[in-house]
Formats: structure tokens, sequence, C-alpha cells
């Protein structure tokens, strides 16, 4: 009996999904620029198995899957639909973190930005799932652009009931204004699972407060507002920049490229127990003002 694994390589040509011997590899069309090519997102004696598009590996009480859709002319009922499918999948389990590679994104479509059409879906497939209990369930959570014409979803879920983390500097993201679409995101910005190992889960984080975007055009000020957000969903998790979890992985996307050797470094040197295992890929940020977007993996 062999190890399996769900794997995922940023860097390709091309999006896609392949099943090897019961192990998955997913290939994401984003550029890699710096710090590991792939990540492994877990590990299985048992292969891995499929549900509703969902190909799923089972690491100790947390599974992990992954599904690309198709998204066509109406994203709205693709997020929709996808999301819906997820639902049915984990059933009855809880929803830890969903990572979302969202074709693109910034781009409009008959006149609304293919994010918030893409929000719209997702908000509507949760309030058909759990009816007034909705934001309950919203956990952490990312969306950036990818390079192909397909919806890229990637979750972690499991029996252990989540505690949901928000920001006290920020507005939760299910309670923004209408003035970033018909429905707001539906995400926290960090899950917490308390079990053995615990698992804290950091949503994407940008450089938000309130609700609102702050310093556009200047990737170094965002850079340092971000981090700034991230140390304090931490610490409501009572985990401080020089804490030492089991591991730890991060993940750094940007829009400009030119951006990413300082910004791994500030990183890296803030957080310490993200240093050398950090990937920084190219890829659009929900706003189109924004320039980064960090998260982060900690098993405690």
């Amino acid at each position: 009996m062999g190890i399996h694994s769900i794997t995922i390589q940023y860097g390709a040509a091309s999006s896609s999904l392949e099943n090897v011997d019961g192990s998955i590899r997913l290939h994401v069309a984003t550029p890699h620029l710096l710090g590991p090519k792939e990540e492994t997102l877990c590990t299985s004696a048992s292969p891995v198995s499929s549900n509703n598009g969902f190909h799923i590996l089972q690491h100790g009480d947390v599974h992990f899957g992954a599904a690309l859709f198709p998204f066509g002319a109406n994203h709205t009922e693709a997020a929709r639909e996808a999301y819906l499918q997820l639902f049915r999948t984990l059933d009855p389990l809880s929803l830890y973190r969903v990572w979302h590679y969202v074709p693109g994104i910034n781009q409009d479509c008959d006149g609304m930005e293919i994010y918030r059409l893409f929000c719209k879906g997702r908000s509507l497939a949760f309030e058909e799932r759990f009816h007034e209990s909705a934001t309950s369930q919203m956990c952490a959570a990312s969306a950036v652009g990818v390079g192909c014409d397909q919806l890229i979803v990637i979750f972690a879920a499991g029996n252990t009931p989540a505690v949901h983390l928000e920001n006290p500097e920020q507005i939760p993201a299910y309670q923004y204004p209408r003035d970033y679409g018909p429905r707001p995101p539906s995400f926290s910005r960090g899950t917490f699972v308390k079990n053995d190992p615990s698992l804290l889960f950091l949503a994407g984080t940008a450089s938000i407060k309130g609700h609102e975007s702050i310093h556009a055009g200047d990737s170094r000020q965002q850079t340092m507002t971000t981090l700034e957000n991230m140390s304090l969903v931490l610490a409501g998790a009572g985990i401080g920049p020089r804490s030492r979890p089991v591991s730890a992985a991060g993940k750094i996307y940007l829009r400009n490229r030119g951006d990413a050797e300082w910004v791994l470094h500030v990183v890296e040197e803030h957080f310490p127990f993200l240093q050398g295992n950090t990937v920084c890929i190219e890829a659009a940020i929900c706003r189109k003002e924004l320039d980064v977007e960090i998260e982060a993996t900690l098993q405690l």
C-alpha cells in the first residue's frame, strides 16, 4: 500500500487535474515567482475518492478536495452550482477553508465585474443550503485570478466543529455594503479547528480597513497593512509573530511580479515560521486597486 497525496503545482501553462494511481496532481495556470513550486495539501494511506466532481483525500480527521468546474457566460450560476456541489459533497462535514482560482476575476461581464458575479452565486448557494444560519458556516477563503477558463475550487473540511475568526479592524466580508456588488463575499477572516493537531486557516488577507481598500498604488504600504491584519486575526487565536507552530505554509499573490523579492523577504521576516515554506505567485487580486494578498495555514 503506497502513500497518496493531493499536490498543487503552480506555473502551469494551462490548468488541469489528473488522478495518477490514487493521487491527485492539480496544475494551476498562475505564474510561479518564488518559493516552492509545488504544495502538498495532504497525504494518506488510502487513495483519492471522487464525489460530485471533487477528488477527495482524507488525512486524519480532515478531508481535502479539489475540482475544476466550467465557468461559462453565466458566472453567477456557475459559482452557485459549484458551491451546491461542494455542499452535497461535504454533508455533514464542516467547511474549514476554500481556495478559489477564478477566470477573468477583474474583467467586466455585462456591466459587472466577474468577481462580483462569482460572489453573488456563492452567496445564493450558502443561503439556499443554510438559510438564516448561512453566515455561521462561512469559513476562511481566498479568490484570485487564474489564466484558464475553468473555476478551480479546493477545500478543507472535517467532522470537528470550527471557530470562525474576524479582524476587529475590518467589517466581516459578509456584511460589506452594496458598494462591492449585489451580494457580499461569503467568507470569514480565519478558521480555527481545535483538534489533534489543531489547525488555523488564515484567509486571503489584503490592505483593507473597515471595508475600504487603503494604500492603492503603493504595494509596500499595502504589504505592511496586510501583515498587520494577519497579525490581528492570528492574535485572536492566541498566536503571535514569534510563535512556533508545528508546521506552517504561506502563499503570496502579487499583481506585479516585480514586487516578489521584497514582499517575500518582509513576510518571512515578520513571520519567521513561514521562512522557506511560502510560495509567491503572480495573480490578479479580487479588488482591482489591490496588488498584494497573503494567506497562511498553521498546524498547532
